[in-house]
């Protein structure tokens, strides 16, 4: 009786140790042996080896079975069920040993995504994008010659066959429209890395081509590889970004401003429509000069709620469906940028509607989602779960807004990961930096830490959360321990020191926090004086000027440093430093010694990239002492004037004020020196100064003012006509000229007419 009891316990307890197992006896990867795909991989494989293969794997479960339940063997059965779990993990290797029978897709990622993709001017998709060879095939038909195309070098149109500027120049200057690769020819796909851009791949049957919002792309030869990749059970050559540029952006933005101006900032229904649907190829650089033009920021702000339906009465349904058109576009776009049309609308949304942005949040939240797989690609990067294209702009939205009432709920949801964290961390209550503070102390811990669901995490890890973390609560915390690693000496900690300090920057502090990082950077960084320079003449503080010029004083040769980094970056508050660098300059003494002179130049002495540094620092100061230097000679107006010409592309407002003292001027060699000024210029008040001066009694200046002023009303007629849908932004290059294939090289389509 003893024994038959003994029996049927034994028998349960296999039983219960059946379904605790019963996970780990199913293995996820079983679910490959019954897909399509990897049926037909096993069929195109190698049949001898494919068939026994399943029938082993298939005997291992079936034995791992019997030994738990009728044998009670459970240490032989994970064992057992283990070398299945292997077996099965790696049996799609079995199948590729002959690649050239295995199903092959293409994918095409890009950095940024929505590029339109062709091949032999067949459409494809946007990226990005996966095809299959068999689709492939079925729509792109081989081409018998290369195309005839536009290609590019060194930012111009290049004059000369490819084959004569290859010997001296590195591939990557040289930029094509048509990029020449046989994606799914033949060869096997062990081969890692394969670029595009070979001299042989010119006589490719398929030519890959790419647009974004009627953006023509170019791409440098050698830019981009094709690398084999496993996913799921198939294998693709994956194109990582192919570097694409494109030529046409600076005249589409130039000519969108140029109606903008005509307008005096008021822009028409057409400008705004034009402008709300921009995705990220062109909108971010109209924000950029939005950043520096307060009109121009106006009137993107008037475009966003054209675009979006935006007024100051609108109902809750209204406001649901803004809302709804930023997720849709976010879906779109495969993305959100926080210099978009969709995160200025977003904006509104915070500024007039807040409730909506805790409400969705907080039912995003609610929904089933994976553990493991949500926020598992950290800061600053793509999601990796469904409800990304929505999770997206709320967190912009959150982050920017700070809801008081979502606090609880994100302390909650910290656990998951570092994105929940770092809204977390922007609230300067008391739990916040708590929690913030013991991730920084246990982040880099090798046990693990159970706090609020935390785990430790790598030191890279940690370093990239404190990075992007803005909150001035936690500045001195996050100084403090990003300086403790650095002192660890390694790259790694090098790169996000550096990297720390570039994203303070971002922030455009000012006031206190702007001195206390310049203090910081001055004092406490263990980094080179070029180093700390360049960090240091980037704030926007009266004290930078204190430390900038100490460094100078020990280090005059850096102040080359300043000058170029001063034209990239223009600072205000340097302003005074800039002309303590002009005057030693015009007196021929190092920086920092006695002047003997400090009346304006009286010959050319100077740097014309310290002249454009100077023209480029907008404040009072700076005025006045150019203004002198203006009116010292005809030959300062010349060297100004080449200045103001070549910044004013990059759209820096403060530079249209020199037209009322150009207007001012008499002398004829300088007015055709200002000529080319005002034509860059590009605005009313400039136009009517060539206006007047086309009526000059000097022919050179009246025949240059004409030209001038005729290339003033040509802008005006191709701006509406872009806004209109008449005109394409690569219409607006000039100088294209096309090359065609000879059959042994790309030569000038001008040549070959003349051969004819």
């Amino acid at each position: 009786m003893m024994q038959n009891q003994s029996k049927v316990s034994r028998w349960r307890l296999n039983v219960i140790v059946f379904v605790i197992l019963l996970p780990l006896l199913l293995d996820v990867q079983l679910v490959r042996l019954f897909t399509p795909e990897y049926i037909q991989m096993m069929a195109k494989g190698w049949r001898w080896l494919g068939l026994p293969a399943v029938i082993l794997m298939i005997a291992l479960y079936a034995t791992s079975f019997i030994l738990i339940l009728w044998k009670g063997r459970v240490r032989l059965a994970i064992l057992v069920a283990f070398i299945n779990c292997i077996l099965v993990l790696f049996s799609p290797f079995l199948f590729l040993a002959d690649s050239d029978t295995v199903p092959r897709g293409l994918v095409i990622h890009e950095n940024t995504p929505g590029i339109d993709v062709f091949c032999n001017d067949v459409y494809l998709g946007k990226t990005p994008l996966e095809i299959s060879e068999e689709e492939f095939h079925r729509n792109v038909k081989p081409w018998g010659s290369p195309p005839r195309q536009k290609m590019m070098f060194g930012g111009e149109f290049i004059t000369e066959n490819t084959r004569q500027y290859r010997s001296g120049l590195t591939d990557a200057e040289l930029r094509r429209t048509y990029i020449p690769h046989d994606y799914f020819g033949n060869r096997r796909y062990s081969e890692q890395s394969r670029f595009y851009g070979d001299v042989s791949a010119f006589k490719s049957l398929y030519w890959w081509r790419f647009e974004r919002n009627g953006c023509a792309a170019v791409a440098a030869i050698r830019h981009g590889a094709i690398r084999g990749r496993l996913d799921g059970s198939l294998v693709y050559p994956q194109w990582w970004h192919p570097s694409l540029e494109y030529p046409a952006i600076r005249q589409y933005l130039a000519h969108l401003l140029h109606n903008l101006k005509r307008s005096n900032y008021q822009p028409s229904l057409e400008w705004s429509i034009h402008v709300a649907k921009a995705s990220g190829l062109l909108f971010p650089h109209l924000y950029e000069v939005g950043e520096r033009d307060s009109r121009v920021m106006k009137a993107l702000e008037m475009a966003i709620q054209t675009g979006f339906g935006i007024n100051e009465e609108m109902s809750m349904d209204a406001w649901e469906a803004v809302l709804d058109e930023v997720i849709s576009r976010s879906k779109r776009y495969h993305s959100f940028h926080t210099q978009s049309p969709e995160s200025m609308a977003m904006d509104f949304i915070i500024q007039h509607n807040p409730k909506l942005i805790e409400t969705h949040f907080l039912e995003m939240l609610s929904r089933t989602v994976d553990p493991w797989r949500v926020f598992s690609s950290g800061l600053n990067r793509s999601l990796t779960y469904g409800d990304t294209a929505e999770f997206l702009p709320l967190e912009y939205a959150v982050l920017k807004s700070q809801p008081p009432t979502l606090f609880k709920r994100l302390v909650y949801e910290s656990g998951r990961g570092e994105r929940f964290l770092s809204m977390v961390g922007n609230y300067s209550r008391p739990e916040a930096l708590r929690l913030v503070q013991h991730y920084l102390d246990k982040g880099i811990d090798n046990r693990p830490s159970t706090y609020f669901g935390i785990h430790a995490q790598s030191q890279e890890k940690a370093l990239g959360f404190a990075t992007y973390l803005q909150n001035s609560a936690l500045e001195l915390e996050l100084r403090r321990f990003v300086l403790q690693q650095a002192q660890l000496d390694s790259r790694v900690t090098d790169y996000h020191l550096r990297e720390f300090i570039e994203a303070r920057l971002a922030y455009h502090l000012t006031g206190d926090d702007a001195i206390s990082l310049a203090e910081w950077i001055a004092g406490a960084l263990p980094l080179g004086e070029n180093e700390k320079l360049r960090f240091l003449i980037r704030i926007d503080s009266d004290r930078t000027y204190r430390y900038a010029e100490d460094i100078l004083r020990s280090h005059p040769r850096y102040k080359v440093i300043v000058v170029e980094d001063l034209i990239q970056r223009p600072n205000q508050s340097l302003d005074r430093l800039l002309i303590d660098i002009y005057q030693a300059e015009s007196a021929g003494v190092k920086f920092g010694e006695i002047v003997p002179i400090t009346a304006p130049r009286k010959n050319v002495n100077v740097s014309r990239e310290l002249i454009r540094a100077m023209v480029l620092c907008d404040t009072p100061h700076m005025r006045a002492f150019l203004e002198g230097i203006w009116n010292a000679s005809d030959r300062n107006k010349i060297d100004l004037l080449e200045a103001i010409k070549v910044e004013v592309p990059r759209h820096f407002p403060h530079l249209h004020d020199w037209v009322t003292l150009i207007s001012e001027i008499e002398d004829a060699d300088t007015r055709l020196a200002a000529i080319p000024a005002l034509d860059q210029i590009d605005t009313l008040e400039s136009s009517d100064v060539l206006a007047s001066w086309t009526r000059s009694a000097d022919m050179a200046v009246k025949d240059e003012a004409e030209w001038a002023f005729a290339k003033y009303h040509e802008r005006s007629h191709k701006a509406e006509a872009l806004l209109a849908g008449g005109v394409k932004p690569d219409d607006l290059l000039v100088g294209q000229q096309a090359y065609v294939w000879d059959g042994e090289n790309y030569v000038l389509e001008e040549t070959t007419s003349r051969g004819e």
